[in-house]
């Protein structure tokens, strides 16, 4: 089933309103756009805060502004990978110039589609192509990738937690991939920057364990009762749905989970989110991030400018695009403040922290990290 959402007569009608004014600059605008976004929802646009809502949001605020700019989308009516591919097809068989691709459930389909259409512009949003086996570089000029600093989501993260006052602290983190190594490692070196400034590094205990999956589960919820019965104050639930498990092991309500990239804690929790244990989410911004790659292709005449064409672009603090999510966006911290945290923010952007990407090794830190197997 294909789905289109028309946005014409608005185009139509912004066009002929610039044409009686005599509007110099419509003459230099991009000829019409086609965008379509290829999703793994069935029924269509409807994970609220998800990834997918996220990127229709941005299509919303760029239709704004171009008005040569349509967007609508194709999902896969199945969980696989012909479907997905299927979904692409449709998009293009429909007329779009440009398939937006959201997530690592797209990755091979982006793969086999920029051998099989390689004059179609891409854009994999949280993604790269991969072929079954590693991570590849994008084919052509016509693929763009967009990926994220999630260290300084964990950076921002681990510094708020021990500016809050919390010192005995677990990660439990799913697979030990890249990403998931750069949001824990960007935490703990947020932690250490924090525990250092406050001179109590050698009060601060860190626990790092690799659960193996990015779901919820029996050892998920035993491993953070344990680490809760043991004194540990807070949890960063990094990969997935994990996170349920942490918050279904708290017992007390000084224990307090974070969730590493949820894009609206509106969603999060269970019951009442008012006592819910879900402190907050260090996570992407990716409606901004969708924003600037679409302005950016839109400028440079419907192609990806050089900066982007056959590359992967990181965007993060100094672009808007990394961030706290709080509940209801209300500020929930008390030692920490909202204007600490743009303070952070603002020496992130300068380069005051020097917050190291590297997944090869662990950061070298001056706080205790205990390290345990999974298991």
């Amino acid at each position: 089933m294909w789905i289109r959402v028309r946005t014409l007569s608005k185009a139509l009608c912004l066009c002929l309103c610039a044409a009686l004014c005599i509007c110099f600059a419509c003459a230099e605008r991009p000829a019409a756009l086609r965008v379509c976004l290829v999703i793994d929802i069935p029924g269509g646009i409807g994970d609220p805060g998800g990834i997918s809502d996220s990127i229709w949001d941005a299509f919303k605020l760029v239709a704004d502004e171009y008005p040569a700019f349509l967007y609508d989308y194709s999902y896969a009516v199945e969980d696989s990978e012909r479907a997905r591919m299927q979904a692409s097809e449709e998009a293009i068989a429909g007329g779009s110039n440009l398939i937006i691709s959201p997530g690592w459930l797209f990755e091979n389909t982006a793969y086999k589609l920029q051998i099989a259409y390689p004059e179609v512009d891409l854009l994999l949003m949280d993604a790269e192509p991969f072929d079954g086996e590693s991570y590849v570089s994008p084919a052509s000029k016509h693929v763009a990738c967009i990926r994220f600093h999630v260290e300084e989501a964990g950076f921002l993260a681990g510094y708020a937690v021990v500016r809050e006052g919390y010192t005995n602290l677990g990660i439990i983190a799913g697979f030990a991939v890249p990403e998931v190594q750069r949001y824990c490692y960007g935490f703990l070196q947020g932690a250490d920057a924090a525990a250092a400034e406050l001179g109590i590094s050698a009060e601060l205990s860190i626990r790092h364990w690799n659960a193996d999956t990015f779901g919820p589960g029996e050892h998920v919820q035993e491993k953070a009762s344990q680490w809760y019965a043991d004194g540990v104050e807070l949890i960063f639930g990094c990969g997935g749905a994990l996170y349920i498990s942490c918050e279904l092991a708290v017992q007390e309500p000084e224990q307090k989970v974070i969730v590493a990239g949820v894009f609206n804690m509106e969603y999060l929790g269970y019951g009442d989110p008012e006592d819910s244990a879900i402190l907050f989410s260090p996570t992407l911004n990716i409606r901004e991030a969708t924003v600037i790659a679409l302005r950016a292709y839109l400028e440079n005449g419907n192609a990806w400018p050089a900066h982007m064409a056959g590359k992967t672009l990181r965007l993060g603090v100094r672009e808007g695009c990394v961030q706290l999510a709080m509940l209801r966006d209300e500020w929930n911290l008390t030692r920490f403040t909202r204007d600490d945290y743009e303070a952070l923010l603002a020496r992130m952007r300068d380069g005051y922290y020097a917050i190291s990407d590297n997944t090869d090794a662990p950061p070298l830190l001056s706080i205790f990290v205990d390290w345990e197997d999974a298991g």
